[in-house]
């Protein structure tokens, strides 16, 4: 795989969209699922 492969890629994407999880001071949750959880509410909102 070209190392550049996933940036040139990245150019090439966009999500117009906003997505946000509940604010929590010390989220219980693992950084990974909030930017899922954001990550699909953007994609939603797109």
């Amino acid at each position: 795989m070209d190392p550049a492969g996933p940036a040139r890629l990245a150019r090439r994407i966009a999500i117009v969209g906003i997505g946000e999880t509940r604010y929590e001071r010390r989220a219980a949750r693992p950084l990974i699922a909030l930017l899922i959880e954001a990550a699909r509410a953007a994609l939603a909102d797109a």
